[in-house]
């Protein structure tokens, strides 16, 4: 076996904390969309972009 088959195991903290952030981020992102107007639709717009934007940007850089 060569040396780039062998990995450091991540603690469960660091492989979950994006997706930790993607998640808060949409449920902040809904709630304040359905709560309210103004300022409350701009955090929904945010946090429901935040990921797809992410996601997409993955997706991006993994094809080139």
């Amino acid at each position: 076996m060569t040396d780039h088959h062998i990995r450091k195991r991540l603690p469960l903290s660091r492989i979950f904390a994006i997706p930790t952030a993607l998640g808060v981020a949409s449920a902040v992102g809904l709630v304040g969309a359905l709560v309210g107007d103004g300022w409350w639709d701009a955090s929904g717009w945010i946090g429901l972009g935040l990921p797809l934007m992410v996601t997409a940007w993955c997706l991006w850089r993994r094809g080139t």
